[in-house]
């Protein structure tokens, strides 16, 4: 798996000043600032160690995110904003913005299948804010392995390390600020509900694709559960699980690793987690028809997997949709003969159903 990260970089000193133009364009999408408890986003904000540039990083940011914000805070600050995000290590763009200089600068490194390139590089346009252009005008048009390796001159370029672009280890950043959404008070804790699942029998080696919608407020962190008698001696085996996700133009699938697990009193599950999963709150009714439909499947939980192993078993296997911050009230399960009294009388049912269909 490649390099994903979307940040971006104010030439400035004024790291404070930064800070209350973040907090303002957050509480224009309706969020506020909150202690570091019970937060949907969390913004890390770093001095470059040349005090040229302050980065600004976030879990949260995806590429839309650094472009919707970067010519608000260029224009708040006066400065150059320069916004970067690499997908996969394939494909990097660079967007520097200064309002005041009435700036837009484009540039491409690689290409990739996830995200459709916006707009064209306009790699001459960059002379006057790159302190090598030769250098950086050469490498631009090289093909990289990985694209993240055009910045590893970025000091060259900007006058702001490869390390700052790249970092990791935001927990050692010079301050964060942390952010809840606000919500009415008449939207419940996160709760998730079935919008789409399989209604016939479960078959070894064919995949199942369960999806789940948010019908509360967002929050952050998932768990899934598998559980059955047919996990502790391994009569099923679930493979290639992963999370689908609907990205509008594609699909993406995200693998996630199940951990075999026993608890004291349920037995044996296969268990995955994620503490920073990002849970999207309820879709409003109030939108158009098609709209809707869309905003639901774009935002909706998507699981697939492939169960491998006995078939006498595999009406057992149930899956259970969990949003850690209201686990007990906002969970779901999906199991095959749901809605039926048991599983001879779904299998009788469905047969049924199915003789009258042929």
């Amino acid at each position: 798996m490649g390099t994903y990260f979307s940040n971006f970089h104010i030439r400035t000193k004024e790291a404070k000043y930064i800070g209350k133009e973040i907090i303002g364009y957050y509480e224009s999408l309706g969020m506020k600032l909150v202690d570091a408890k019970d937060v949907n986003a969390t913004i890390s904000l770093n001095i470059t160690a040349n005090g040229d540039w302050v980065s600004v990083y976030s879990d949260d940011f995806e590429y839309e995110d650094i472009l919707n914000i970067a010519p608000i805070i260029s224009e708040k600050s006066s400065s150059d904003v320069l916004a970067v995000s690499c997908v996969d290590s394939d494909y990097l763009f660079l967007n520097l913005i200064n309002k005041q200089e009435l700036i837009d600068l484009w540039l491409n490194i690689g290409r990739s299948s996830e995200v459709k390139i916006k707009r064209r590089s306009n790699i001459n346009s960059w002379k006057t804010k790159i302190n090598n252009f030769d250098l950086f005008k050469v490498n631009a048009k090289k093909e990289y392995i990985f694209a993240e390796e055009f910045l590893e001159l970025s000091n060259e370029y900007f006058n702001l390390p490869y390390e700052e672009i790249i970092l990791n280890d935001i927990d050692n950043c010079s301050f964060k600020l942390y952010f809840a959404a606000l919500e009415e008070d008449n939207t419940p804790p996160s709760k998730l509900e079935l919008t789409s699942y399989p209604v016939s029998p479960t078959k070894s080696n064919e995949p199942v694709l369960c999806r789940v919608n948010n019908i509360g407020r967002a929050s952050k962190g998932l768990a899934i559960v598998f559980s059955g008698d047919y996990i502790e001696n391994d009569d099923i085996l679930i493979e290639e699980a992963s999370l689908v996700v609907d990205k509008g133009d594609h699909v993406k699938y995200i693998p996630i690793k199940l951990q075999k697990t026993r608890l004291e009193k349920e037995g044996y599950i296969y268990y995955w987690k994620n503490e920073s999963y990002k849970i999207p709150k309820v879709v409003s009714k109030d939108l158009p028809a098609k709209v809707y439909d869309r905003k639901r499947s774009i935002e909706s939980i998507c699981l697939r997997f492939i169960p491998k192993g006995k078939e006498e078993k595999m009406l057992n296997i149930k899956v259970t949709f969990i949003p850690l911050t209201n686990p007990i009230k906002g969970q779901c399960t999906w199991y095959v003969w749901m809605g039926h009294n048991s599983k001879k009388d779904y299998i009788k049912k469905y047969m049924t159903n199915h003789n009258k269909e042929r």
